[in-house]
């Protein structure tokens, strides 16, 4: 069904292999909503690979992107994809028999025992920068995102005409280091631009990273923390999107942090009210058209650095587990939406 070159055999014989390899840990991918499956099918699978014991396992839902040849079997009619319901159900059922093995829910796609969350996923969920290597790799670096060519041949010329560049980029750099005794300060930079990224990749916008931050960080069980949003925009944006997360507080979709108390979803609800009533005793949207109409936008922030300020700092908001993660396209839409407007 799925196109690949392996088979449920492949991967029972691969899994009696494992004993005899020294791995410290090792991770198992699923994938739900494939045409055909069934509730029963999808728990045999669950519990079959908790049997297996692996550290991590990755539980992903059938995604049908075009140009695949699922979108093509779709479009022919020899394949239906499963209806939201029983998608659900797959992935509560997954949460569930997940979970009460001893495996912690980390990641709206990801669970891990104890300690083995995947150190290489969280450097995305958490916006660091990153290298990668290959055809078709994405790289991360000083605010740039760049795509390698995806295509063979494409590869093939670009790798030839960096090496190209870098071989002078790296010959300039050790003659200028020889002629000042430094250890090539900006040339790194250089080196990476050459190898990374191409000089007409662009720098994330200050909107962009913010959207980044609450796309990926609302991904986690850990969240989207008030003091990441301030950074970008200061307690006026907190607001916004305390506004914006607020129904979905009160339908238990999302939960708010403050410290370490997790409050419930009518304390969440009560507490937002108060600290957006209380901010210069302004609502929000008559806050947001002065900061518009006033040239001077920074004046509007000046001065509310209050206790209430602090306070909004001082939360976390999150998906709730299950429901919250499964409407989590909703929810980061409505709080887009509020930034874009803010």
């Amino acid at each position: 069904v799925c196109g690949r070159s392996h088979s449920l055999l492949d991967i029972e014989e691969a899994l009696k292999l494992l004993p005899s390899v020294d791995f410290k840990s090792w991770s198992l991918d699923l994938i739900s909503g494939l045409p055909g499956l069934t509730i029963d099918s999808w728990i045999h699978s669950l519990r079959r690979a908790v049997q297996a014991a692996p550290e991590h396992v990755s539980v992903y839902d059938l995604q049908i992107e075009p140009g695949t040849p699922f979108s093509r079997w779709l479009q022919q009619g020899r394949i239906a994809v499963q209806q939201d319901d029983i998608a659900s159900e797959m992935y509560d059922t997954a949460r569930r028999i997940l979970t009460d093995a001893g495996y912690e829910h980390y990641e709206l796609s990801n669970y891990a025992k104890p300690g083995y969350q995947c150190r290489h996923n969280l450097v995305y969920w958490t916006s660091k920068p990153y290298y990668a290597y290959g055809m078709g790799a994405a790289s991360y670096l000083r605010g740039r995102r760049f795509t390698r060519p995806v295509k063979f041949q494409k590869y093939v010329n670009w790798v030839e005409t960096q090496s190209k560049k870098n071989n002078k980029i790296v010959k300039k750099g050790t003659d200028q280091e020889q002629e000042s005794g430094s250890n090539g300060g900006d040339n790194a930079f250089s080196y990476e631009q050459f190898l990374f990224y191409d000089e007409e990749t662009a720098v994330e916008t200050k909107q962009e990273k913010l959207f980044d931050a609450i796309m990926l960080r609302l991904r986690t069980t850990v969240g989207l923390p008030m003091t990441v949003v301030h950074e970008f925009g200061g307690p006026l944006l907190i607001d916004q999107i305390l506004c914006a997360i607020l129904p979905h507080v009160s339908a238990g979709y999302v939960t708010i942090r403050k410290g370490d108390w997790n409050m419930s979803s009518s304390e969440a609800e009560n507490l937002i009210r108060v600290l957006i009533s209380n901010t210069d005793q302004e609502s929000v949207m008559i806050r947001q058209i002065k900061a518009k109409e006033d040239s001077d936008v920074p004046a509007v922030n000046k001065g509310r650095n209050t206790e209430a300020e602090e306070e909004k700092k001082s939360l976390t908001i999150r998906l709730s587990d299950p429901l919250g993660f499964l409407l989590s396209n909703s929810i980061i839409s409505d709080i887009f939406l509020a930034v874009d407007n803010a």
